[in-house]
Formats: structure tokens, sequence, C-alpha cells
């Protein structure tokens, strides 16, 4: 009777069944910092993405109100880099989602764009260092164990590259009295 009348009932029961056949074949539900990947982005997300907009452009006022700049550096999950971790993520999400990869660093480009922060994202130096992007193959390690934080090389890959992005990009504006060499 319920399966006549009630939406409500048609809905837990899909999503109870889809969570069945999700244990059953040995995949548990998506954690929820890993909806941060799904483009059909909730109301939670779309809320989370402008309140983190709001606080760079505050943070970005507080600073150059102290004479500095802000710059915005984005450091990958290892997800993002071995496709066969974001398979897992995907697989977990199901098929009402659109998990991508890049997707939070294509919304803080974005985000920092229009506020007019300075933004470098990791991911292409992380990717161009895992050519095979498998985190079966030890030597492209870039994090601890292929997965959570950095490993030495992880670490001396972000270093080089925040460092070659600073030189070219950030070089710090002169006053008048410091631009003069005949003094």
């Amino acid at each position: 009777m319920l399966n006549r009348y009630s939406r409500f009932y048609d809905w837990q029961k899909t999503v109870v069944n889809r969570f069945v056949k999700q244990l059953r074949r040995g995949v548990q539900p998506l954690e929820l910092r890993h909806r941060v990947y799904d483009a059909h982005l909730d109301s939670r997300f779309e809320r989370a993405w402008k309140l983190t907009e709001r606080i760079l452009m505050q943070f970005r006022a507080e600073v150059s109100s102290n004479g500095a700049r802000l710059v915005v550096v984005s450091i990958p999950a290892s997800s993002q880099i071995y496709r066969d971790q974001f398979e897992r993520l995907r697989e977990q999400a199901g098929t009402g989602s659109q998990m991508e990869d890049d997707f939070p660093d294509q919304q803080l480009a974005t985000i920092c764009r229009r506020s007019r922060i300075p933004y470098l994202s990791l991911l292409p130096s992380f990717r161009a260092a895992a050519p095979d992007r498998d985190s079966r193959i030890v030597r492209q390690w870039l994090f601890l164990g292929g997965a959570g934080h950095f490993n030495k090389d992880g670490h001396d890959l972000a270093a080089a590259a925040i460092i070659k992005w600073l030189d070219r990009s950030l070089q710090p504006p002169f006053s008048e009295d410091s631009s003069d060499s005949s003094r």
C-alpha cells in the first residue's frame, strides 16, 4: 500500500536497496568529505563554496591591509593523482553523481579568479610526476604508502612547484625609493 501512495517510502526504499547492494559488493558508501568531487552540487556544498569565497575575500582584505598579498595554493589528494583510487570513489558515489577529480580545483580557481587572488594548483605538477596515474606503481608514489600525506618526493615536488611559481609570477612591487638605483 505504501508503494502506491508514499513518495518518501519509494525514495527510502531505493536508497536502502542501493546501500544493501553496495554492501553486498563490498563497497562502502561515499564519505561526505569525498562529495567535494561531485559536480552536481547539493545545497550543502553550494553553500560551502560560497562561504569559502567569502572567507578568502576577507583573508585577502586583511592581508592587503597589512601590506601583504594573499596567494592560494591547492594541494591535491592522492585520489586526484591516481586514477585507481578515484575510480573507487566514483563507484562508491553511485550513478546519481558526477564525480570529477579536478572539480575542487576548478571551483577554487574560479573563486580566486573572481576574487583577484593569485592561485596555484599543484595538480598538474603531481600528475606529471606520476604519469601512469596508478597508485600500485610504487616508484611514482608522492604520498606515504601511496595515499594520505606527502612523502619526501611529494614534499620536494610541492616545494619546487611553489618556488618556481612564486619566482615567475609574484615579483614584489618596488617602491619609488627602492627602484632608484642611483641612490
